[in-house]
């Protein structure tokens, strides 16, 4: 159905972007391990900002320009360009500095009132050309001063302390204590009626995103109709959105709030070739809509301290968009990053409708080239290397070590190149490979048994042979903590605790945010036939009915309630951290 977006003064309710003044804050994200904003030599409601990461580096200008409007909208101060060197000249050097104003100096004044004096932001930073390493341009940010902004005069922005995740092996074991226990009072608001509320009432927009996705399919890194209808749509709805994010052309990114954590829900949008949105990406792009809005009123009304993302993320299928996201800093002191995926109904009994998590794979991808010698096959075939052969007793090769693998793990390839001409022994030939395990370690140490197979018919055939690793995906850590609250939020019985083991079994880069921060990647099923699963044309058909957009929906409003919980329950975060840590500590002993 077609939905027509209406203009900003028929919008009821609107969620309204917070105006942040020379005297608010805009972000508390601390630099490594913890930042106590309270402390003997800034006013407590001055906020530490992070600068760009240090020794970023970045092929283009145009890609540097991207990155640095990105990281400056996310982090809530202005970067500008003081002074420019020449274009490619090797050595020289971009100075960028903060325009914002409000810096807080730590000298006081000589007012009687001794209050900190505001001075323009000593905030700079230069960015090194190295056009000879292969990249052009990168960040340095070793000598960046103190960074700053504040004091904040409106009380509800009142900083709360904020833990960078990616820094938590420094805190020595230990918690800050505001994730035990926060003294703030909190508003007392119905979580649960006010996102309801408003995710209905802004379900038609929703809608609309839904049905211009499923209609106009994308395929990874094209998804310009998406991206610009989801940030033509959010401006319109008065939010803060940078479009084109973290030097992604098709990446966005919209975000509500100041202070407390950050949570961030993810919008998929490419759809695959020849079947368009046959894994659904168009729902969980609206259910991720349908979760920042709802989370976004919460804290409208609460006036509580927080901040919620919604992130579109570009090529999962194959193309890596979120690995790319991560390298950009996309994820970088995210308190739990969500998002539910769409499988085959078929596979549950009512009334379960879906599941709160799903065990998706780790996957290495290889693409393997095979050298032999050309030889006229009917003259001379004994002088030739024959690397068809080669492909094809590496083939037969693997299959029978399929036998040895464990039940959860897989391994399936194509040839890509296998000769031209039967008259011409081949001398080039190529095979790509999954190679899917239920850890990131296990499906490298699978990895290297297929490798066995390429090495033995290498040397039987006479041919050389050269591994190119293409996007490959760790295996998705839910949180238990995430999953349990989703269960709560959802109607009772809706959704299964535990996962089938045949829902799902493919693998995904939400598997990377997943060693990023806490993730939570649930699944519900769409009243697909028998076998019609994802990546079918049957499936494609029913994601885009109205049935299937309903209970994304729903998912949608139950990810909400296990957002707010993240940002205003403290003990819950904390369970949440601490789970994620430990599991982190598994991960890297190869569990």
């Amino acid at each position: 159905m077609e939905t027509s977006i209406t203009p900003d003064s028929q919008m009821a309710s609107q969620p309204e972007v917070l105006e942040v003044s020379d005297d608010d804050t805009a972000s508390d994200v601390a630099s490594p391990a913890v930042t106590n904003i309270a402390n003997n030599n800034q006013p407590p409601t001055v906020h530490t900002m992070r600068p760009p990461p240090h020794g970023k580096r970045l092929r283009t200008e145009d890609s540097l320009t991207s990155f640095l409007d990105s990281f400056a909208a996310t982090e809530g101060y202005a970067i500008s360009l003081r002074r420019s060197a020449k274009k490619g000249k090797l050595g020289a050097k971009k100075l960028y500095q903060c325009t914002r104003s409000g810096q807080s100096s730590s000298q006081k004044s000589n007012d009687a009132d001794s209050s900190p004096r505001k001075i323009n932001c000593p905030f700079i930073f230069s960015v090194d050309c190295l056009k000879r390493t292969g990249f052009e341009w990168e960040i340095d940010t070793l000598s960046t001063l103190p960074h700053n902004h504040g004091p904040a005069n409106n009380s509800r922005l009142d900083p709360l302390r904020q833990i960078d995740l990616e820094a938590s092996a420094e805190l020595g074991g230990q918690l800050p204590d505001w994730l035990e226990n926060r003294n703030e009072t909190m508003a007392r608001v119905d979580a649960e009626a006010i996102i309801h509320g408003e995710i209905d009432s802004r379900v038609e927009h929703i809608r609309f995103i839904n049905d211009e996705i499923h209609s106009n399919p994308e395929l990874a890194y094209e998804e310009h109709q998406a991206h610009d209808t989801f940030v033509n749509l959010l401006t319109k709805l008065g939010f803060t959105v940078v479009p084109h994010a973290f030097g992604l052309e098709t990446a966005f990114s919209a975000e509500y709030g100041l202070g407390g954590r950050l949570i961030i829900f993810n919008a998929e949008y490419d759809a695959l070739p020849g079947i368009g949105h046959a894994c659904g990406h168009n729902l969980i792009a609206s259910a991720s809509l349908a979760a920042f809005l709802g989370t976004a009123a919460a804290l409208k009304t609460s006036r509580s301290p927080g901040r919620v993302r919604l992130l579109g993320t570009p090529a999962e299928e194959g193309g890596g968009g979120k690995l790319k996201l991560i390298e950009a800093g996309a994820y970088r002191g995210c308190a739990a990053s969500l998002m539910v995926h769409p499988g085959p109904g078929y596979r549950l009994s009512a009334p379960v409708r879906g599941v709160s998590y799903v065990p998706m794979l780790a996957n290495v991808k290889k693409r393997v080239h095979f050298t032999g010698r050309e030889a006229h096959a009917a003259m001379a075939p004994w002088e030739g290397a024959n690397a068809l052969d080669a492909v094809c007793l590496s083939y037969n090769a693997i299959a029978m070590l399929r036998q040895q693998i464990r039940p959860y793990e897989r391994i399936h390839g194509v040839f890509r190149q296998a000769g031209d001409r039967p008259n011409v022994i081949p001398a080039h030939c190529t095979v790509e490979y999954y190679v899917r395990s239920d850890t990131k370690a296990h499906a490298e140490t699978l990895w290297l048994r297929v490798l066995k197979c390429f090495e033995g018919a290498a040397l039987a055939t006479e041919c050389k042979f050269e591994v190119e690793t293409l996007n490959s995906y760790a295996d998705v850590r839910a949180s238990k903590k995430l999953c349990e609250a989703y269960v709560d939020a959802m109607p009772r019985g809706t959704v299964h605790p535990s996962e089938p083991s045949d829902f799902l079994a493919g693998s995904t880069d939400m598997g990377d945010v997943c060693y990023e921060c806490p993730g939570f990647h649930g699944a519900f099923g769409i009243d697909t036939q028998v076998g019609e699963g994802n990546h079918t044309k049957g499936f494609a058909a029913v994601a885009g009915t109205d049935e299937s957009f309903d209970r994304a929906v729903e998912c949608g409003k139950g990810m909400a309630l296990v957002g707010w919980r993240m940002l205003t329950d403290d003990g819950f975060a904390g369970q949440v951290f601490r789970e994620w840590r430990v599991d982190m500590k598994h991960a890297a002993e190869g569990n």
